[in-house]
């Protein structure tokens, strides 16, 4: 080039092969040419990395490489936590669900689980088939995110197992077709007039209901009277301070009531959460009665079993099954017929009329009043109890990292979180029986009912695992944040088994909790409620 030296130049100028007069004619050049300076700066920095790679010895091989792998210690505490785990799954099923299971088969349900029977049989509501897919999907995309967190670092390699599960979670999402029914709303009382049919379910809110008609389908009533002189072709939900029956149920009854007082015919089952059940001598029941109440008094015929907890029970009619009853006093009357066997739970005998006919033997169970302090299974079941707890907290742990850090660090602030606690313990109940009132509302209102029990629960493992860092200080990994968790909770279960003390103990730890949560949460949805309230 006429202006600048090329490429082959430089490099012999670099390796002193140039003329003398050609290489002074070159320096001088470069002291007053840029970009011949720049390529010659270049060239030479390439040959000195060159040099280096062709001289360099060969690296041998790390040290690291050599030595023999470590064997990983054994993961102990995730043992003791599996261990514990399966132990409280254990207690939970023989201690509750199994005795329970065992007793509702006794008394003459055909499905295993009593709350499986009332809420997924249509029996406490139709719309339970919308609530179980809801549930189902909120188990699913539960599970969806455990799977997913389990395998985050090769979720490349799983895309058809992600399509798989996202196609479920889809499928499942899907809405199903709303079931139909008549509402009516009292002003204050409502009455379905005699000769009047009713086609479908019925929601009734009064103050006082009337049922003279018929009613093809399911009642469900809310108020402070119920009377049926009609024909009810379903089942009857009520939630009402008196409730009659003259005319007749087809269906079962479930009733959280005052009193339920049956003259007239239910072809199935009572189930009754109240203070007082009777059966006219004009009336009758087909099926069984599952009770908990003050008083029962049965003076007409009941088809099957009668289970149930009450402080008084006078039998003074024919019972087609076995009775089972855990009660202060039992009383069969003269025209009493047992047609099965008669187990008994109190403590004190029960007292048989001359002349009342029992065919199967009376089996008399009393109950020695012994302090619960004294009684080794209540360790058992409160150490059970302490690892299905300490389980509970690891999958929340995992499952919601930040969520878990956020609201152990909110309880911090004790008293905030009490006093917001103290609110949101009766709140929350109180909005979600008013939403379920409303009917519209009534799968939001459930929902917030099951959630809010769950937050309950978890209440004390927040707690726990503040007192444990309070003690030991922040855990920085997993296993000594569980570590901590698991410490808190034990002192949290001891202080609740002092007399007096473990009342108060458990109460301020729920308020506690749950104020914590409800502040968390608060501060997580403030952006999103500030953003909806500004458009």
């Amino acid at each position: 080039m006429a202006e600048h030296f090329d490429e082959m130049t430089c490099l012999l100028y670099l390796e002193g092969q140039l003329e003398p007069e050609r290489a002074q004619e070159l320096s001088a050049h470069v002291n007053t040419c840029t970009p011949c300076g720049r390529l010659l700066r270049a060239l030479e920095g390439e040959g000195a990395w060159l040099r280096e790679s062709l001289e360099g010895d060969d690296e041998s091989v790390p040290a690291r490489l050599l030595e023999p792998p470590k064997r990983a210690p054994a993961p102990w505490g995730w043992l003791m936590t599996l261990g514990f785990g399966a132990a409280g799954v254990y207690g939970l099923w023989s201690g509750v669900v199994e005795p329970w299971q065992r007793q509702f088969s006794q008394a003459g349900f055909t499905q295993g689980n009593f709350m499986a029977m009332i809420f997924f049989s249509s029996a406490f509501w139709k719309g339970w088939g919308e609530m179980r897919s809801l549930i189902e999907i909120l188990a699913t995309l539960s599970l969806m995110g455990v799977i997913g967190f389990l395998f985050r670092h090769s979720w490349k390699r799983w895309a058809a197992f992600g399509l798989v599960m996202g196609a479920l979670g889809f499928s499942l999402a899907l809405s199903p077709a709303a079931a139909a029914g008549e509402t009516h709303h009292g002003d204050p009382n409502y009455v379905l007039p005699a000769g009047q049919t009713v086609n479908t379910d019925l929601f009734v809110t009064a103050q006082a209901t009337r049922i003279d008609g018929d009613v093809n389908g399911d009642l469900y009533s809310w108020g402070q009277t119920l009377t049926i002189n009609g024909h009810i072709t379903g089942d009857v939900i009520s939630w009402a301070q008196d409730v009659r029956i003259n005319g007749r149920v087809d269906g079962n009854i479930r009733n959280w009531s005052q009193t339920l007082s049956i003259t007239g015919t239910v072809s199935k089952n009572i189930t009754l959460f109240g203070q007082r059940v009777e059966v006219d001598p004009k009336g009758s029941v087909g099926g069984s009665i599952t009770a908990w109440a003050q008083e029962i008094q049965l003076d007409g015929p009941v088809g099957r079993d009668l289970m149930c907890q009450a402080a008084s029970v006078e039998l003074n009619s024919t019972l087609g099954g076995n009775i089972m009853a855990s009660s202060h006093d039992v009383e069969v009357g003269a025209g009493a017929d047992l047609k099965g066997q008669l187990v008994y739970r109190g403590d004190r005998a029960p007292e048989i009329a001359q002349g009342a006919k029992v065919v199967g033997p009376v089996r008399a169970e009393y109950e020695e009043r012994v302090s619960k302090y004294k009684n080794p299974h209540t360790y058992i079941h409160k150490a059970l109890l302490w690892a299905a707890t300490l389980v509970f907290g690891l999958v929340l742990m995992l499952v919601v990292p930040g969520f878990f850090g956020d609201v152990v660090r909110t309880t911090n602030r004790a008293w905030s979180s009490c006093g917001i606690g103290m609110l949101v313990l009766p709140g929350v109940v109180l909005a979600a029986v008013l939403a379920c009132v409303t009917i519209v509302g009534l799968a939001v209102g459930v929902v917030t009912l099951l959630l809010y029990l769950i937050a309950i629960f978890s209440a004390q493992i927040f707690v726990g695992a503040w007192i444990g860092d309070k003690i030991l200080g922040d855990g920085l990994s997993t296993g000594a944040m569980l570590g901590r968790m698991a410490i808190g909770l034990l002192i949290i279960d001891l202080l609740r088994l002092i007399p007096w003390v473990g009342g108060f103990v458990g109460y301020v730890v729920i308020i506690w909790g749950l104020g914590a949560i409800s502040i968390t949460i608060y501060r997580r949805l403030r952006p999103v409620l500030t953003a909806a309230a500004t458009a």
